[in-house]
């Protein structure tokens, strides 16, 4: 079922593509058999679109549509014409770079949030997806919040913040979950910041959060992070000992809104 998905989504997107560049030039590089390469579509002699395709067979290997001159929305294929990844890039400092939630597929359908801190990008969040199409927990790592996304300035807010991974019956979990109106935009403070939300453990990675927002009227962000320290064990080689296995993350959370 995603896989039809997917190809729908990427048919209504190129007969779009193909429609608005019907007036543009189109140039092309072939490979040395002939076969066509690269296709680019220009508007007024900026890059608007790219085709590229594999030489056998001669099917499309990935589509990159140009939104501005930093930012990409990029598709690539199997040589069998699947969907492999999809999702946006934006150019830093002559690099692309993924931003925000991917599409990816190898045996299995993820969704990976890559999200930027400081000059870095870090996987964020990910989902593991079953044939089914059902997201498959144990393989997952993301949250959930039960949030509008247009809210009143001045007015008190309650909602809720949940965590959504695997936890071992014998292993030792904990999360702690930080909300701040401090964060600065690359959250390279988030360790120092003082809690601004009231937060309640209602249960584990479960959390009821009360806040009124007075920060500022227009685009505005919820930031924090869960703190997440989790301890297991596997059996050695020898199979006379267990060895522990720790795992420490910050999952940075990132829920734009819009305060009237």
């Amino acid at each position: 079922m995603a896989k039809i998905i997917y190809k729908s989504r990427f048919i209504i997107v190129l007969l779009f593509i193909l429609m608005s560049c019907s007036k543009n030039k189109m140039r092309t590089v072939k490979f040395h058999s002939g076969e066509i390469k690269y296709k680019y579509y220009l508007t007024e002699d900026h890059i608007d679109s790219i085709y590229e395709y594999f030489e056998n067979p001669h099917n499309l290997k990935s589509f990159t549509r140009i939104l501005s001159d930093s930012l990409q929305y990029l598709i690539t294929f199997d040589r069998f014409g699947d969907v492999e990844s999809e999702g946006y890039a934006q150019l830093k400092k002559g690099e692309l770079i993924k931003k925000g939630w991917w599409i990816e597929k190898n045996n299995t359908l993820k969704k990976i949030e890559y999200f930027p801190v400081g000059d870095t990008v870090l996987i964020n969040q990910y989902k593991d997806y079953d044939k089914s199409g059902e997201i498959n927990i144990e393989n997952s790592l993301f949250y959930t919040i039960d949030f509008p996304d247009t809210i009143e300035f001045g007015k008190k807010y309650i909602f809720n913040l949940e965590l959504y991974t695997r936890i071992g019956i014998a292993d030792l979990f904990v999360s702690k979950l930080k909300l701040s109106d401090e964060l600065k935009w690359d959250y390279s403070n988030i360790d120092e910041a003082e809690f601004t939300y009231n937060i309640q453990e209602i249960k584990m990675n479960h959390w009821r959060v009360e806040h009124t927002f007075t920060n500022k009227k227009g685009s505005d962000t919820i930031k924090g992070g869960i703190y997440i320290n989790s301890t297991w064990t596997e059996d050695s080689i020898d199979k006379d000992s267990v060895r522990f296995l720790n795992f420490e993350k910050v999952l940075f959370i990132n829920k734009p809104i819009f305060v009237r």
